[in-house]
């Protein structure tokens, strides 16, 4: 099953997302029922941002982190939040630049501190509380990586929400 163990804090009754400023970068919280799902975490000096965030709402566990894409500013604060906080499920890009330390680093962190580590693929499923989330991908390998940004899509009550990392417009028409 993807789902760990349950959030404290919020009411169990409770659906939101909230954006969290990361300045340049992005990080969005989606909260149900006492599940939650990060995407992306900025970069690395805003871990402190994200987990206050997180601390503010009562979150002591990530059921499913998604990183959009390898950037810096996307991926940048997951090893410390893999420090700090028990992830269950980390959902990220094959690392085709070795020299993405960063992104490398998060993973092998989180794997090492018990998450499960899924390779993002175009159909992926999951449910966190009443939100159905997707994983929408369809790029080539060999782009550039705002190109290779994952899409998600979180859907509520038939309000769907789109994150599309840094997507340039002709992967974003492609979609």
């Amino acid at each position: 099953a993807l789902l760990g163990r349950v959030s404290a804090g919020l009411p169990r009754d409770a659906d939101f997302i909230k954006f969290v400023d990361v300045g340049q970068g992005d990080c969005a919280i989606i909260y149900s029922n006492g599940y939650c799902a990060v995407v992306d975490v900025g970069e690395p000096e805003e871990a402190t941002t994200v987990n206050k965030a997180l601390k503010d709402y009562g979150i002591v566990d990530i059921d499913a982190l998604i990183i959009s894409h390898l950037h810096s500013d996307h991926v940048g604060a997951l090893p410390e939040i893999a420090e700090l906080y028990p992830i269950h499920n980390l959902f990220m890009p094959k690392i085709y630049n070795k020299s993405i330390i960063t992104a490398k680093i998060g993973k092998e962190t989180a794997v090492q501190n018990g998450a499960a580590f899924y390779e993002v693929d175009r159909g992926i499923n999951f449910q966190i509380g009443e939100f159905e989330i997707t994983i929408l991908s369809d790029y080539d390998g060999n782009l550039e990586e705002n190109d290779r940004s994952v899409f998600v899509m979180a859907e509520i009550d038939n309000t769907k929400i789109l994150f599309t990392g840094d997507a340039e417009t002709k992967t974003e028409n492609k979609l």
